[in-house]
């Protein structure tokens, strides 16, 4: 058998599948797989260094807004459907399946009219254009939550399983890690991601935070790699409490430790959060397509699991009283933690590999 993988762009369309690739390679070792994204996303460097085979065709996104790179990305979009259709034709793929967003549109269109079975990943609870426009051609369609179920018409093949998730689970102890971090056990932690990019909103709170105020509990800030210069040099004053990093490699130690988090919502890290039962405030990325970042969030919040601050209505003053309201009250917390026993996250990549392959069994 033979299953081509696309996906691309960010690492919530990437690293959904890694896990599902990895999760087939564990049970069924002898398929051929075959990655294919774009030559302009992440994904041919993080291929590359995860040892994974992946050719790249010239697929671009179309601003959805008047402009002269149009024009460029339509040329490039049209290669890319002489590539894609050169592709799947060299490859023969039993299977197709596609984690959205524009990478995938050329090889997930050429692989329904091929009538090559395509399995469709959605790990946003609202669907993106991909997922909209194919859904109904799909042999199934794997979605996060039920919260998308009033996004898509056809929901005959639909399976709520939750997003294929890519974490190692540390063996290391609590008090290992606090040693490791040179933290102190006896105070809470609050953890401040904004992505791998960092959050230029999330950053100008904490600086305003950690300059002006005083902070009672111990942090972690993950600035984002180009911002960790100009934030250690607007810093005022250090602060004993506050551990600032660019990025955080070991990131399944962290949130082990991690009391309260702050961070986007983009769907890879909900369900990290999810993963972990982490109380959180979720500040969604604003400009996110179609708001989706939000309409992630909402699942947390709906759960009480956390609470969401838009960016709009959030300053220093504002997050720095929610932190305090959450952080400083061991009962909300403790509400928080256990609401998550709703919406933990599931076994997701092994039950969608397992349905996959009786899909495929029968054909």
């Amino acid at each position: 058998m033979k299953i081509m993988f696309t996906c691309g762009g960010t690492g919530g369309h990437i690293y959904p599948a890694i896990a599902l690739y990895e999760a087939f390679r564990k049970r069924h070792k002898h398929i051929d797989y075959l990655f294919v994204g774009s030559d302009y996303g992440l994904e041919k460097d993080i291929m590359k260094a995860e040892g994974i085979p992946i050719e790249c065709i010239k697929s671009r996104g179309i601003k959805r807004s008047l402009s002269l790179s149009n024009i460029k990305s339509g040329i490039y979009n049209f290669i890319a459907f002489f590539q894609a259709k050169k592709i799947i034709s060299r490859f023969k793929p039993d299977l197709v399946i596609s984690t959205g967003a524009y990478p995938t549109f050329h090889i997930t269109y050429f692989a329904i009219k091929k009538n090559i079975p395509v399995f469709l990943i959605e790990s946003n609870n609202m669907p993106g254009f991909i997922t909209r426009l194919f859904s109904n051609k799909a042999k199934k369609v794997f979605v996060s939550s039920t919260m998308t179920l009033k996004y898509l018409k056809n929901q005959s093949n639909i399976e709520i399983v939750g997003t294929p998730l890519r974490i190692v689970k540390t063996h290391k102890e609590i008090e290992q890690i606090l040693q490791e971090q040179n933290l102190n056990k006896e105070e809470k932690i609050v953890t401040v991601i904004g992505g791998s990019c960092g959050s230029e909103k999330i950053n100008e709170c904490l600086m305003d935070m950690i300059n002006y105020r005083e902070i009672n509990y111990q942090m972690i800030w993950a600035t984002g790699k180009k911002n960790y210069n100009s934030i250690m040099e607007g810093l005022k004053k250090e602060h004993n409490k506050v551990k600032v990093m660019p990025y955080i490699n070991n990131m399944n130690e962290i949130l082990k430790i991690t009391d309260l988090i702050i961070c986007r919502a983009g769907a890879m890290t909900i369900e990290e959060i999810k993963a972990f039962g982490i109380p959180a405030i979720l500040v969604p990325f604003a400009k996110a397509t179609d708001n989706h970042q939000y309409i992630n969030a909402l699942e947390l919040k709906n759960a009480g699991v956390a609470e969401i601050l838009e960016e709009k209505n959030v300053d220093a003053n504002v997050l720095y009283e929610k932190i305090n309201t959450v952080i400083a009250h061991e009962e909300v917390l403790e509400v928080m933690k256990k609401n998550y026993e709703v919406i933990k996250a599931n076994h997701s990549k092994e039950k969608i590999v397992e349905i996959i392959w009786e899909e495929m069994r029968g054909k």
